[in-house]
């Protein structure tokens, strides 16, 4: 009988045998060249794990090499490029002209324009890295710089100008800081006279920033893992990338003598302890100095990080700087791991041959088209320089080349409309510009009256704000035959004025043929119009333009500008300038106006005060009281007109109407010698202008009375008289009316023959109209 053991072996393989029966032959056959098939594939996975190790290090030591170098060489080459870019930079005629002048010539000198100018391009060619650019002159004081708060600060102790004026060789710094935070390094160069000596230096200040840029490119470009660190030669990082926080500090805390020459030269900073500004890797500082030739080996990068990792570092050539490269050996290890998961996904995958081929045909298909998609994106995202990659020459290949060469169309189409743009929006610019000059001297003329100010404001307005050469107005004269010289700026149009300069309308210089035709002309120091450039008094014209002045249709003078510049005007100027000469001709007009409307008002204020003078000489002799005098007792009437004299403590105000005096105001003081006050003068002054305007509303009330009299009376002989159909009736209340009206008279009417001799009865005056009319 067997134990229950053996009855379960019995059992187990009972049930494996009746499992291997029910199998297909197909099955079995799939398990026994599995079974065989997996032997060397185990095998084959075992020693590639060890070769793929081997092979991962070896690749991972040359990555890391070519890695380092090629960021060292890069930074190299930024360096170089940098201090060829600044001594290229330091030999401009700009530079040069503005150190030649003395010091007090410099402040607001066109030479001080166009150097800053100069500067300022410099600066914008890499507005995030570049801080500024500045001009050093020989003694070491910032004479121009684009960062206005730095000219006039000295630099004579900064290593840059000594190590320049030491070698006389273009210098670039290592990083320093820039106040408590900002990390920079500086290239600069000697600035040369025609003689070859230094006059000076330019220095350009980069953000040490750039440097961290050139180690995360390199770092990307070798893939995630790897680690890029720049160490100056104090071991001091410069860049980071796999913690920025480390940056500028040391590897490992400095001893107190390099930590004060780093300070002092700016590395570090002095207000923060060594060992804050360091960390505490002693493996990384140990390897790095055993290092020697070997530029390889394996170290603990970052003490508080556990694991060894692999590091390749590169010498630069221009700095005394250490570029290194590093990844973690761990990463080494799960590529190996991967490598032995994927050897067991194949052995198993033996069985799916076939979907694995299909994936892989599937993926070799769409490879092309998804890179082709990628870099389309690219191109969608504004990187017009992105180019699918030609893999094939089928079907895909043609779509790729079809889709570069739209991309090649598309960026120079673009590239044309922003040059169009740019050109579009300085021409605006500039129009703007000139209108807005054209207001401010049309602001600035508005208020003048009178004309030959206005003319002479006009011309100097004009060249002031848009930089002639000369700038004349001329008038056409009153018979319409010449066009006389009214104003100009220039010294030589100055002296065409003196001598009364002019020009015959239609036949002399292009202002004749702008006067006569109504039309703007341009004259250029070419061909033809040369002719018009032999004014003597004129002798630096090279280009000329004269624009009409009119108000509406009629032409009234010219606006001449003449340059010193050949071809300084085109249309679009003359379009612009006819908008000014348009304001000029208004501002003429207007202030023609304005003098005539002045003249016509003092006319009418001297007929009016004439006329005045007239009705108050015959009013003053027909009125019963000439004035009255007031004694402090009682008013008394006086009889006759007074006389103008000089009496001795007498105070005498005139009584003024429109400039004529109608009466007067005498004060005598009972005190001798009075001398009036101040108070008393304005009241007696004010108390004339009152009585004044009350006088004559007085006497124009009398008169208008004796008018409405007068008026009333003839209006009642016109009806009296037209009531009456009888010879008889009508002379009898004629003369009747005219005796009760004129009393005291004898009024008398009769008949006489009208061609008869005069006779007593006649007028004098009627019968002296009737012997003139005869």
């Amino acid at each position: 009988m067997n134990s229950p053991d053996q009855q379960g072996t019995q059992n187990t393989s009972t049930i494996s045998n009746n499992l291997w029966t029910r199998l297909s032959l197909q099955t079995k056959t799939l398990y026994i060249l599995l079974t065989v098939a997996l032997i060397p594939v185990i095998g084959q996975a075992i020693y590639n794990t060890y070769q793929t190790q081997k092979a991962l290090t070896n690749a991972a030591e040359i990555s890391l090499k070519a890695n380092a170098a090629q960021t060292a060489a890069s930074l190299d080459a930024f360096i170089k490029s940098t201090l060829d870019s600044v001594r290229v930079e330091a030999q401009s005629v700009d530079l040069v002209a503005y150190l030649t002048l003395s010091p007090n010539q410099r402040s607001g000198s066109e030479e001080e324009t166009q150097t800053l100018t100069f500067l300022r391009n410099l600066d914008r060619k890499d507005p995030i890295n570049i801080l500024g650019y500045a001009i050093i002159d020989s003694q070491g004081k910032n004479v121009l710089d684009v960062v206005s708060s730095n000219i006039g600060t000295s630099e004579a102790n900064t290593k840059y100008y000594l190590n320049v004026l030491e070698s006389e060789l273009p210098y670039s710094s290592g990083v320093v800081y820039q106040g408590d935070s900002e990390r920079v390094l500086y290239f600069a160069s000697p600035i040369r006279n025609a003689a070859g000596q230094i006059i000076g230096i330019i220095r350009a200040e980069y953000s040490a920033g750039i440097l961290q840029q050139f180690a995360n490119t390199n770092a990307l470009a070798a893939g995630a893992s790897t680690t890029v660190i720049l160490l100056d030669d104090y071991h001091i990082r410069l860049a980071e990338t796999s913690d920025i926080e480390l940056i500028q500090k040391s590897i490992v805390p400095l001893n107190d003598e390099v930590f004060s020459t780093a300070v002092s030269e700016g590395r570090l900073l002095s207000n923060i302890p060594a060992t804050d500004q360091a960390t505490n890797n002693q493996d990384f500082e140990i390897a790095l100095n055993n290092a020697g030739s070997d530029s390889f080996f394996e170290a603990d990068l970052y003490a508080n990080e556990p694991g060894i990792d692999s590091i390749a570092i590169a010498q630069m050539a221009n700095q005394p700087w250490i570029v290194a490269a590093s990844q973690p050996r761990s990463l080494l290890l799960q590529d190996v791991q991967s490598q032995t998961i994927i050897s067991l996904l194949i052995l198993i995958g033996i069985a799916l041959i076939v979907a694995v081929v299909a994936i892989y045909t599937s993926r070799n298909l769409t490879s092309p088209l998804v890179a082709l998609t990628k870099t389309a994106e690219s191109v969608a995202s504004g990187n017009l320089q992105s180019r699918a990659l030609v893999q094939t020459q089928d079907e895909i290949g043609v779509l790729a080349v079809t889709f570069n060469a739209m991309a090649d169309q598309l960026n120079q189409t673009l590239l044309g409309l922003e040059q169009r743009v740019e050109e579009r929006t300085r021409d605006l610019s500039k129009r703007s510009e000139q209108l807005e000059a054209i207001a401010d001297v049309a602001r600035s003329v508005a208020t003048i009256q009178e004309v030959d100010q206005l003319l002479t404001t006009i011309t100097e307005q004009v060249s002031e704000r848009f930089g002639f050469y000369h700038v004349g107005i001329f008038l056409i004269n009153a018979n319409q035959q010449y066009a006389n010289l009214r104003a100009a700026n220039s010294e030589g149009g100055k002296t065409m004025l003196a001598r009364d300069h002019r020009l015959k309308v239609g036949e002399q210089g292009i202002v004749g043929f702008v006067t006569f035709r109504g039309q703007a002309r341009v004259a250029l120091d070419v061909g033809e119009e040369a002719v018009f450039f032999n004014n003597p008094d004129l002798p630096e014209t090279h280009s000329e333009v004269a624009l009409p002045l009119k108000f509406g249709q009629q032409i009234i003078g010219a606006l001449d500008i003449q340059s010193k510049e050949t071809n300084a005007f085109s249309q679009d100027d003359v379009n612009i300038f006819s908008i000014l000469a348009d304001q000029v001709s208004v501002a003429i007009q207007n202030t023609r106006s304005l003098e005539q409307a002045q003249r016509a008002l003092h006319e009418a204020e001297v007929a009016s005060s004439q006329l005045i003078g007239q009705a108050w000489k015959g009013y003053a002799e027909k009125a019963g009281a000439k004035g009255y005098r007031y004694d402090g007792v009682k008013p008394e009437q006086l009889t006759e007109l007074g006389r103008v004299s000089e009496e001795k403590d007498v105070l005498l105000v005139p009584v003024q109407l429109r400039g004529q005096t109608i009466g007067r105001l005498k004060l005598r003081s009972s005190e001798s010698n009075r001398k009036w006050t101040e108070d008393e003068r304005a009241i007696i002054e004010s108390t004339a202008d009152r009585v004044a305007l009350a006088m004559e509303g007085a006497r124009l009330l009398d008169e208008a009375q004796k008018r409405a009299a007068r008026e009333s009376f003839l209006a009642e002989v016109g009806t009296k008289l037209g009531a009456s159909f009888q010879m008889d009736s009508i002379l009898r209340d004629t003369v009747e009316e005219l005796g009760q009206t004129l009393k005291g008279s004898t009024v008398s009417f009769q008949l006489v023959n009208p061609s008869a001799p005069p006779s007593e009865f006649d007028l004098p005056e009627k019968s002296a109209r009737r012997k003139k009319s005869e």
